[in-house]
């Protein structure tokens, strides 16, 4: 059978699931009424399923690189499950069976993602993704999910060509794709010098060459700036302790994306100033519950960065960096906090960090799995969350015809880490999204 060797930087998020923090990303498309089962599973089949990766599975060897290869004995129905809320039906109830399925592993002998159709929920249902982050970055995903929908009820499903794992270096835009207006998400582009950074962290992975790093002195010196980022400690706050398997997921209702982008304009700053702004905030009420002293306090969370060259957003695989960001919980006037955010961001933005974390991941993901794990460790000790914040379609959208009402993502979490807060926009929407570790946020 066809095998093909999977990246070093796939192999790296493949290799840190643990009982605590399975390496999975979430999504949820809520309706306001049923859908048609049969449309549904003609939709996944023709739409997501195009995509060859979805079909595939991981093998291991005792030696050598895990291998991607299909599933001989792939089913649909072993992927597509379909569920139903008891009784009423509400957030509340909902809100539980995503805990229960968020801390369920994926299986191993198949193609490592699932989705649920979820009846019963305030008169429509929902549909929730689980996919396996080597398998892709946020960035990736959420356009090949969303290059499944419609911009009408009406439309038909039709046959699309199977996508081969197409090199992200090579894959364009799918032009006849259902859904292509999505520009490419508003993350930091890599900075001027990435293919520098690229080639430094392939000289470490090879000792022979190490010695030409000393002819680029200016540069180690970014390099060595990322990793003393990483050796301050994170203070000990209820956000960090001791982890348990399960989950608490929730979401909020949605608020006006106008409203917030008109905040960042008076206050003379961006709509992502704003939102981690107001997560800021909403931290450090929570802290004040708990009676956290706020002496000078700043919680650290890692924002993902989109690296990937624009065009490649359907070709699956992780193409980001993460950068590492503190938030000054101890800043009680909302205005001032929104400043200093705004430094803060302002000073990332001019960064290498991103890039030069790209590659250090990929370097770490030739390691074996033990190795990348006490990596991963290493870092999530330095934070205590993962915050991701993804503008959406700014129209509504149609899956298998029914109009989604809204979407909703969660990030996983590495290491120790227990907390993945989430933030996209849909229609003039945004709403944002919490996966905390119950034993330390059951809440």
């Amino acid at each position: 059978m066809k095998t093909e060797p999977i990246t070093s930087i796939d192999n790296f998020w493949l290799n840190l699931d643990t009982p605590t923090n399975l390496m999975v990303i979430t999504a949820l498309f809520e309706f306001d009424k049923p859908l048609d089962f049969d449309r549904l599973l003609a939709t996944i089949e023709n739409r997501w399923l195009v995509f060859e990766r979805f079909k595939k599975r991981i093998t291991k060897s005792v030696f050598g690189v895990p291998q991607w290869e299909i599933d001989p004995e792939f089913d649909i129905r072993s992927h597509l499950h379909r569920v139903a809320l008891p009784g009423e039906g509400n957030k509340e109830q909902l809100q539980e069976m995503l805990s229960d399925l968020t801390a369920m592993p994926l299986d191993p002998a198949k193609p490592l993602w699932q989705l649920h159709l979820i009846e019963n929920y305030n008169g429509g249902c929902v549909l929730f993704w689980r996919i396996h982050h080597c398998i892709a970055d946020g960035i990736s995903l959420t356009h090949v999910l969303l290059s499944t929908a419609d911009k009408t009820s009406d439309a038909p499903c039709p046959k699309m060509k199977v996508l081969k794992d197409t090199p992200w270096s090579e894959m364009k835009v799918l032009k006849d794709a259902p859904w292509t207006e999505m520009k490419v998400l508003k993350q930091e582009e890599p900075p001027k010098n990435e293919k520098k950074y690229r080639s430094y962290f392939s000289k470490i992975s090879n000792p022979l060459k190490f010695k030409q790093l000393r002819k680029t002195a200016g540069d180690i010196i970014n390099i060595g700036s990322f990793l003393s980022k990483q050796m301050v400690s994170e203070p000990k706050t209820v956000f960090k302790g001791k982890l348990g398997v399960r989950k608490c997921i929730a979401w909020s209702d949605p608020l006006s994306l106008a409203d917030a982008k008109f905040v960042g304009r008076a206050l003379g700053g961006t709509l992502n100033d704003v939102l981690v702004s107001a997560v800021t905030g909403a931290l450090r009420k929570y802290l004040l519950e708990k009676n956290t002293i706020m002496d000078n306090l700043n919680i650290r969370v890692s924002m993902p960065v989109n690296v990937r060259p624009k065009g490649t957003e359907l070709a699956l695989g992780n193409q980001f960096g993460l950068v590492s960001l503190a938030l000054p919980v101890f800043i009680e006037n909302p205005v001032l906090r929104f400043k200093e955010v705004k430094k803060r961001n302002d000073k990332i933005k001019g960064s290498p960090e991103a890039s030069v974390n790209f590659h250090a991941i990929k370097t770490v993901g030739m390691a074996p799995a033990k190795i990348a794990k006490k990596t991963a460790d290493f870092f999530a000790d330095k934070g205590s969350a993962v915050f991701s914040n993804v503008p959406g379609p700014s129209k509504p959208l149609y899956f298998a015809g029914q109009q989604m009402k809204n979407i909703m993502f969660w990030v996983p979490c590495t290491g120790h880490m227990g907390m993945g807060i989430s933030i996209i926009s849909y229609d003039g929407k945004i709403t944002l999204g919490l996966a905390s570790n119950e034993k330390l946020v059951s809440d």
